[in-house]
C-alpha cells in the first residue's frame, strides 16, 4: 500500500466497469485508480479522462507488467476470466474478477490454487452489502 491506498489496474473497458465498479472505487477509501487497459486506444483514453487513471495501456499484458499495479479488477467476458485471472495471479497481483468467476467448479478451483501458491487474494465481484 502507499499514501493513496491500493493501486488498482482495471483490465478491460466493459460497461459494468464504467457504470458500476469504477464509480464505486472512486468512493472507496484507500483506493487509487492507477491504470486502465483495453484493446482500443480511443476507449482507454476515454476512461483515463473520465475517471482520472494515471496510466493507460493498449493490451492487457502491459498493465500486468506494471510493477506499480497492486491489484486488478477484471470485467472481461466470462470466457476470458480464467486466462486473465491466472496471468494476474502469477505475476503477484491481487484480483477482483467480475461474476461469474469461472465457467465451472474446476476452473474456480484452479484459480484459487494459483492464488494460494502466489499468496495473493482472489475474489469475485459480487454485490456485497
Amino acid at each position: 500500500m502507499n499514501d493513496m491506498g491500493i493501486k488498482w489496474g482495471v483490465l478491460g473497458t466493459a460497461n459494468v466497469a464504467d457504470w458500476g465498479v469504477i464509480p464505486g472505487m472512486l468512493q472507496a477509501k484507500e483506493c487509487e485508480l492507477y491504470a486502465i487497459a483495453g484493446r482500443y486506444e480511443e476507449k482507454v483514453n476515454a476512461y483515463k479522462e473520465k475517471f482520472g487513471f494515471k496510466k493507460g495501456y493498449v493490451g492487457y499484458d502491459k498493465l500486468l507488467a506494471d510493477s506499480d499495479v497492486q491489484a486488478v479488477y477484471i470485467p472481461l467476458p466470462n470466457n476470458l476470466h480464467k486466462e486473465w485471472v491466472v496471468k494476474a495471479l502469477k505475476v503477484g497481483k491481487h484480483v477482483l474478477c467480475e461474476k461469474p468467476l469461472a465457467l465451472n467448479a474446476a476452473e474456480a478451483e484452479e484459480m484459487y490454487q494459483v492464488a494460494k501458491e502466489n499468496q495473493v487474494i482472489l475474489a469475485e465481484a459480487y454485490a456485497y452489502l
